[in-house]
């Protein structure tokens, strides 16, 4: 499970001598909350992708985006290796959530999830396919 937390500021609250965002890992079962709450837990399996977006974070889980200022590096230490995989600079995949993959005309390739969202690669792809096989 992760917990994302928002800084109070973009809230509408005071700012709080904290981090601006955290990303811990809780060992209990949490819950989801609204938009307004502070902090929201997730379990790692409805994350479908993250993309980096400047200096933040897109965590895609299932309709809903939350945005963290996170590294793409910081994530990445902290998802595990076997159920994430950073197929690009800017984008790391569940590998559960991962449909197909689809060479294109020009060399490239592309990583298309269940949700039908299409990523461009830079990773080989035997590389990804190796990981899909071992999963």
């Amino acid at each position: 499970m992760i917990s994302l937390m928002r800084p109070s500021s973009a809230l509408g609250h005071p700012p709080v001598n904290r981090s601006p965002a955290i990303l811990t890992w809780v060992s209990e079962r949490g819950h989801s909350c609204p938009q307004q709450r502070w902090e929201c837990f997730v379990e790692l399996d409805q994350i479908q992708a993250i993309e980096a977006a400047g200096k933040y974070a897109v965590v895609h889980v299932g309709k809903e985006n939350h945005v963290l200022r996170e590294t793409m590096s910081s994530l990445e230490s902290h998802l595990p290796p076997q159920r994430f995989l950073r197929i690009s600079r800017s984008v790391i995949v569940n590998i559960d959530q991962i449909q197909e993959l689809q060479p294109t005309f020009k060399g490239e390739n592309l990583v298309v999830l269940k949700n039908r969202k299409s990523y461009p690669t830079t990773r080989p792809i035997r590389e990804i396919q190796q990981r899909l096989e071992f999963r």
